[in-house]
């Protein structure tokens, strides 16, 4: 896509930004991201850094790829929380994903399995409307 880093992440993002925006309030939503306080960075751009003090959130982390996934778990600093947002089924990758993969290295290795947690939504958690929940029941079985 033509334009700066921020409009590039601009339609992926724009939901999430008005949470934040919501949550914290216009003004305080610009200072944050004018001082360097919130960021938005695509995976590929986070090679040597490290989160430390940091909540990071990773949204449609379904269509991350393992090496993307690898990469991004490495950089965890103290103090710090990573979430991973996704539904495995909507992933937009012929290869395996990085989220169905973090998944299953969670559940399979027990220190992993006790210093995270994985939560996942039923049909009866969706907000979105019912007939969103019926779509998904019709698609997912109600998964």
């Amino acid at each position: 896509l033509p334009g700066t880093l921020e409009e590039k992440m601009n339609p992926w993002l724009a939901e999430i930004i008005i949470i934040l925006k919501n949550r914290l309030g216009n003004e305080t939503y610009e200072i944050a991201l004018k001082h360097g306080e919130i960021e938005i960075v695509p995976l590929e751009f986070i090679r040597g850094r490290s989160f430390s003090n940091s909540f990071v959130l990773v949204t449609e982390a379904q269509n991350t790829t393992i090496d993307e996934m690898k990469a991004l778990v490495t950089r965890i600093g103290e103090d710090s929380k990573i979430v991973l947002d996704g539904d495995i089924r909507q992933t937009d990758l012929k290869q395996a994903n990085g989220l169905l993969w973090a998944i299953e290295l969670i559940t399979a290795t027990p220190p992993l399995h006790r210093m995270t947690g994985i939560m996942e939504f039923k049909v009866e958690d969706i907000v979105r409307s019912g007939l969103c929940a019926e779509w998904v029941k019709a698609i997912w079985g109600g998964r």
